[in-house]
């Protein structure tokens, strides 16, 4: 079989909306094929000189990157005459491929393969005060805390992602919604351990083609610069009159008192009297990122 493929000229060079550019090119081809197998031929031959993945460097554009055909379309050159080769016009289109364009709404191919996106959204929380900015109690007059104490409206911060994935452990990541949510066992990314907790692992089924199914997915976590370890300031009503004493009610306070490491009452004296303090580890703790989600996405 006789058949020459070459480039014959840069039929249209453009940019699209999104920033893609395309190229459209064409070649010649000759072929001694009969001509209802010449098409064919053609995009064999094409597809054998530059298959995808190797780039775009027709005329010493090294820069443009792409990667797949767009279009690719086979004409006649000009009619052959009976028992004469075939001569046709091959046009392919290509363009710079997904990994020169950014627009988040024009990706192509499977949906798995789509960058996943990030935001971050603040939610307002009413929670107790019972110190000032300078880590001072605040009391009454008397002494006593304020009962029931302040509340003030604070942030909290969540960072949300969500994306595309091909397979999904479903029992997994109900492990990680389980018992309030579980946070980071160990630093992941820009976040150090224990600072994030799940908050949701929701996830949606979908299909793509023909009825491939996949899942769109969205993970929302809390995040606390100061971990999500639960703080205890230790007031009680009765107390020990020494360490490891008897207990007995809090002078008939009505109030509940502040107490110190060993459980006695904290003395009137000198003030601000301030109660024994600690962190407890409650949530559970898992290894980050849950399964399926990439753990480049908790890095800024």
């Amino acid at each position: 079989m006789a058949f020459t493929f070459k480039p014959h000229s840069m039929r249209n060079h453009t940019v699209d909306r999104e920033g893609r550019r395309i190229y459209t090119v064409r070649y010649t081809a000759t072929t001694d094929l009969p001509e209802v197998e010449g098409p064919v031929a053609c995009r064999l031959a094409y597809d054998a000189q530059y298959p995808v993945g190797m780039g775009f460097t027709y005329y010493g554009d090294t820069d443009a990157g792409a990667t797949r055909t767009r279009d690719f379309t086979v004409t006649p050159w000009r009619q052959a005459d009976a028992g004469a080769a075939s001569k046709w016009y091959v046009d392919a289109t290509f363009d710079t491929g997904d990994n020169k364009n950014c627009s988040t709404d024009s990706f192509e191919g499977e949906p798995w393969t789509h960058p996943w996106s990030r935001s971050k959204q603040n939610i307002r929380v009413m929670k107790p005060v019972e110190v000032d900015k300078d880590g001072n109690a605040l009391q009454n007059t008397a002494g006593d805390p304020f009962n029931p104490p302040f509340e003030l409206e604070y942030i909290e911060s969540q960072l949300i992602l969500t994306g595309n994935m091909q397979t999904l452990d479903v029992n997994a990541w109900a492990s990680y919604e389980d018992k309030g949510g579980a946070v980071n066992n160990a630093t992941i990314g820009s976040f150090a351990t224990r600072t994030l907790r799940v908050v949701e692992l929701a996830w949606n089924e979908a299909f793509y083609g023909t009825c491939i199914n996949y899942f769109q997915v969205r993970a929302v976590f809390a995040f606390n610069g100061e971990t999500h370890d639960l703080p205890i300031e230790h007031w009680g009503r009765e107390a020990f009159d020494a360490p490891g004493g008897n207990k007995q009610p809090s002078l008939g306070r009505v109030t509940r008192q502040p107490l110190d490491a060993n459980g006695v009452m904290v003395p009137d004296a000198p003030l601000p009297r301030e109660p024994h303090k600690e962190s407890k580890r409650i949530l559970q703790e898992l290894a980050y990122p849950p399964p399926g989600i990439p753990a480049g996405l908790f890095t800024f």
